[in-house]
C-alpha cells in the first residue's frame, strides 16, 4: 500500500526499493530515543538511494544499459554486431 501511495509502480520497484524501505523503517524503530538525528541520517541516504535507484530504472526503460543502448543514444542510431 505504501508504494502506491507514493506512486510507485509495484511490479516495477520491488526488490531493492522494498529491501531499503526496510532498512530505513528498522533503524528508526531501532533507534527511537535519538530522535531527529538518526531520521535526518538516513533520510539523507534515502534519498542518495532513491535518486539512484529512479535513475537506473529510467536507463533501463530507456534501453541504455546494453552497449547498444548506449551508442543509439549516444550516436543516433543502433550498432549492429
Amino acid at each position: 500500500m505504501g508504494s502506491c501511495v507514493l506512486g510507485f509502480d509495484v511490479t516495477v520497484s520491488g526488490g531493492a526499493m522494498e529491501a531499503e524501505i526496510r532498512r530505513v523503517v528498522q533503524v528508526i524503530e531501532q533507534y527511537p530515543e535519538t530522535g531527529r538525528r538518526v531520521f535526518q541520517l538516513v533520510y539523507d541516504e534515502f534519498e542518495k538511494f532513491l535518486s539512484k535507484f529512479l535513475s537506473e530504472q529510467g536507463s533501463a526503460a530507456r534501453g541504455e544499459r546494453s552497449p547498444a543502448g548506449r551508442a543509439k543514444r549516444d550516436h543516433g542510431h543502433p550498432v549492429h554486431h
